[in-house]
């Protein structure tokens, strides 16, 4: 099977973007035989300007790209605008090299970039579904599919991976998303309101634990046009507080009732892991647009001060996403 994954959870705050980026910079540094695409289908674009060169430089490359129309919803005003039933023909001037913009990234990663736009483009879409054209619906969620196949086909001598990092929103856009992976992967903290996230996506994509009065017909519909949901492949815990005792008790607790959650619902086989707390670390990154297995132990301009990478926190963090990617 592909691999496409998108990274979701119905709650923000739980470090989808920042998993989404990690996963695909190491991936991408791993496996340099593979073309390794991010998808930003989030309208903040937070991913897009880390991977384009972090704030600053990097938010400039951004809207350069939404300026150029060279985006998500630049392809979907494309599609609305110039050819709904079919691709437009140049749906490769939407994949962009970040290394061409940023020389800290792998020369085999490449970016489909955000936009602030998007959540506008949700009017578009549904324009698209209620269409009277046959099959209104189902092409207005095959939009991102048709991107995706676009490169797969121009690279189709290459094995592609596909990260597709998403907003917390059940939006038509996020369907667009959903329907385009075949592996779901869910980053959770450890608190009672990730959980709830984290049912919103059971119920939401597989009808699980759906409370008596709750209406949620995605599943069934896009069953009926002949799509496929993704396979919940694995749930990650991040900002796990080891070192204080009294965090580390709250955490295993409410992380033991993700687990049961999961467990009672889905598969045993569904991977779970953590990823130590790092929050200096993902504000370095963040800024400087640097990937986790360049962190070295030493000082970083950060927002106009200095931050203090510590090899405390550099070394359980890379062993801890090491762990991961070995199983993407």
């Amino acid at each position: 099977m592909k691999k496409k994954y998108v990274v979701w959870n119905n709650k923000g705050g739980v470090g989808k973007t920042f998993t989404t980026y990690c996963m695909a910079c190491e991936y991408a540094e791993k496996y340099s035989d593979k073309k390794v695409v991010v998808v930003d289908m989030c309208p903040q674009a937070n991913i897009s300007v880390m991977l384009l060169g972090g704030n600053g430089e990097g938010a400039k490359n951004s809207l350069k790209l939404i300026d150029d129309k060279k985006t998500i919803a630049g392809y979907i005003q494309a599609r609305e605008s110039r050819s709904r039933r079919e691709k437009t023909g140049d749906e490769l001037k939407y994949f962009v090299k970040p290394a061409d913009y940023n020389k800290n990234m792998p020369n085999n990663l490449y970016l489909v970039s955000g936009d602030m736009d998007l959540d506008l483009c949700s009017e578009l879409i549904r324009y698209m579904e209620i269409s009277p054209q046959k099959d209104s619906w189902k092409i207005s969620r095959n939009l991102l599919n048709d991107l995706i196949s676009s490169f797969e086909d121009k690279y189709s001598d290459d094995e592609c991976v596909f990260f597709i990092d998403c907003n917390p929103s059940f939006s038509n856009y996020t369907e667009l998303a959903i329907l385009s992976a075949n592996y779901l992967i869910i980053p959770c903290t450890a608190d009672p309101a990730s959980l709830h996230g984290v049912k919103n996506v059971s119920r939401i994509l597989y009808k699980k634990d759906v409370n008596n009065g709750i209406y949620i017909q995605f599943k069934e519909r896009a069953e009926q046009e002949g799509f496929k949901l993704p396979v919940f492949y694995a749930y990650i815990n991040n900002k796990n507080r080891t070192k204080d005792k009294k965090s580390a008790i709250a955490f295993k607790a409410a992380s033991e009732d993700i687990e049961s959650y999961v467990n009672s619902n889905f598969s045993t086989d569904i991977k779970a892991f953590e990823i130590k707390d790092c929050n200096t670390l993902a504000v370095i990154m963040d800024y400087n647009g640097i990937k986790p297995s360049d962190l070295t132990a030493s000082s970083y301009k950060t927002y106009g001060r200095k931050a203090r990478a510590h090899e405390s926190q550099i070394e359980p963090f890379q062993k801890d996403l090491a762990r991961i990617v070995d199983i993407l």
